[in-house]
């Protein structure tokens, strides 16, 4: 009975975990991908005052489903890949999580534009600079992962 106690324990843990990772990358990917296209938009010519700059972000933290379930399932895949991996070999969870959460976006991003005829289906990642913004938010959604777990009794 203990021993189901404490594997219960662990899986909560880990799920509780993610659930806090999955809103932490989402909440930031969306900002840092709503800040390139406002500054896109700036350097076009647009006149774009700073009131508005809040609510847009606003806006695309509640209206970007795709996003949160691509991090959800991107998440959900990378971060029990790389427990397992962490489990069964010598490698070290400071940078095997970090590589797992940006590898997750990276392979989401390339998902979703490949599925929409090569348009980039989120604008602030059409650039170099947006896209590694968006992996560098995905390798620090892996790296608080791995914080949130040893830091939870």
């Amino acid at each position: 009975m203990r021993k189901a106690e404490v594997v219960l324990a662990a899986v909560a843990k880990g799920v509780l975990a993610f659930i806090v990772v999955v809103v932490f990358v989402y909440a930031m990917g969306t900002i840092v991908q709503c800040l390139f296209v406002l500054a896109a938009l700036k350097s076009a010519g647009a006149q774009i005052p700073l009131s508005v700059i809040p609510r847009v972000v606003w806006h695309d933290l509640t209206h970007q489903s795709f996003y949160a379930e691509g991090v959800l399932v991107g998440f959900g895949v990378a971060l029990p890949t790389a427990a397992l991996l962490c489990r069964f070999s010598k490698l070290s969870q400071s940078w095997v999580y970090p590589l797992a959460g940006a590898t997750a976006l990276a392979v989401m991003l390339h998902i979703f534009n490949s599925n929409f005829y090569g348009l980039t289906f989120f604008a602030g990642t059409r650039g170099w600079s947006g896209f590694l913004s968006q992996l560098a938010v995905g390798a620090v959604g892996g790296r608080l992962f791995a914080a949130v777990r040893a830091q939870w009794p």
